[in-house]
């Protein structure tokens, strides 16, 4: 929902269809330069402080776009655009670090015995809610 609400607000600033493509770019280039050592760093790190910073950074860039919607027409929309880019660039970060530590939570969170289970049941309830 929410690259569809800064997507939004670039193609109302821009009227540019490329904005929306290079949105698209803002986010995948930081969660694939993230990616790559997020792994790692989940099973090294805490897993709960790494998803906890990842999700903070998420809901602060939520925050900042909310906050931004009520400047829509009133501001410069130059620098509007810049800073939905950024707030897309951000997203990207925290979802880069989201992604593995929380595929990782799930074997330290259930006894190997019922591993199985638990994971289709994440995955289930992971699926279900996507739709």
């Amino acid at each position: 929902m929410t690259y569809t609400v800064l997507g939004w607000v670039i193609y109302e600033a821009t009227h540019d269809p490329l904005s929306l493509g290079l949105a698209g770019l803002a986010e995948i280039i930081p969660f694939l330069s993230v990616v790559w050592f997020a792994g790692p760093m989940a099973d090294r790190y805490n897993r709960k402080w790494l998803i906890f910073g990842a999700v903070a950074l998420i809901f602060f860039s939520v925050f900042v776009a909310g906050l931004l919607i009520g400047y829509i027409g009133s501001g410069n929309p130059r620098a509007i655009v810049y800073i939905c880019y950024g707030l897309i660039v951000m997203i990207g970060f925290g979802r880069g670090f989201y992604g593995p530590a929380s595929q990782a939570m799930v074997p330290g969170l259930v006894p190997s015995e019922v591993f199985t289970n638990a994971t289709t049941w994440s995955t289930g309830v992971f699926h279900i809610s996507s739709v």
